[in-house]
């Protein structure tokens, strides 16, 4: 790609239901809850949900991380995801408009 990004991570609902197929009322009701897809330049994406008991399955190939049902937590999920997938230190787009 023309930036040189290993991946970028979208937050938004918008972006989160095109880049996965995942729709949930609660990704605007508790915004305060994370909610993420990481789409990797290469490689299976991966989408990052809190535990809220609602099965997914995704329609695409990737892989479902789900977060404790706790705000603080979110963060730390994302980054030990982007740490297990090998992009510290990569260059990665961050949709900041929603952290």
């Amino acid at each position: 790609n023309e930036e040189g990004l290993s991946a970028v991570i979208g937050f938004s609902p918008a972006n989160l239901t095109y880049l996965s197929g995942y729709h949930n009322l609660d990704m605007f009701r508790l915004p305060e809850f994370m909610h993420a897809v990481i789409w990797p330049a290469t490689g299976e994406p991966t989408l990052l949900l809190y535990e809220n008991m609602n099965p997914f399955r995704p329609s695409l190939t990737m892989s479902v991380a789900f977060n404790l049902a706790e705000p603080d937590t979110a963060l730390s999920s994302l980054v030990e995801i982007l740490g297990e997938k090998h992009f510290r230190g990569e260059k990665v787009g961050v949709e900041k408009r929603y952290l």
